[in-house]
């Protein structure tokens, strides 16, 4: 259940997430409260990488990092490159690598739970109706699956 609450809590972030930063450096950064945390994820890059196109560096070298800690991620050929900038002055490297371990434990767990699914399992932004929550939408399944 918590995870199609934090599907269904992305697909609520107006243009999936796109524009916020155009946004940010359009209205200037005076009196702006910046995110301490950044996180962006760039996409999928299976056919580029299979057809010899390279890749290239998630960052370009001289952006400077706005954010305390910031977490780039991009999948090549099917798997999951994570990349995380940090101040050294605010977090020691102990205290990052013991993040990037508990990010990689959750996520093969997450990855475990999903792959054991024998079924795809809908929410409700899976369909056109707008209103329909996550209990209704179970309620309907139930219905017609002759639970109820």
């Amino acid at each position: 259940t918590v995870i199609k609450e934090v599907k269904e809590t992305l697909r609520r972030v107006p243009h999936k997430g796109v524009g916020y930063g155009v946004r940010r450096y359009l209205q200037g950064k005076r009196g702006k409260v910046q995110p301490r945390i950044g996180f962006n994820y760039l996409g999928s890059f299976e056919q580029e990488a299979e057809s010899g196109m390279p890749v290239g560096t998630m960052i370009a070298s001289g952006n400077v990092l706005e954010e305390d800690l910031d977490l780039t991620a991009v999948v090549v050929k099917n798997q999951l490159h994570l990349r995380i900038a940090y101040h050294s002055h605010l977090f020691h490297a102990a205290t990052i690598q013991r993040l990037a371990s508990g990010m990689v434990r959750h996520l093969l767990r997450l990855t475990k739970h999903c792959l054991a699914k024998d079924r795809s399992e809908y929410t409700p932004s899976d369909f056109s109706e707008k209103d329909l929550t996550l209990d209704e939408l179970e309620d309907v399944f139930e219905i017609f699956e002759g639970k109820k």
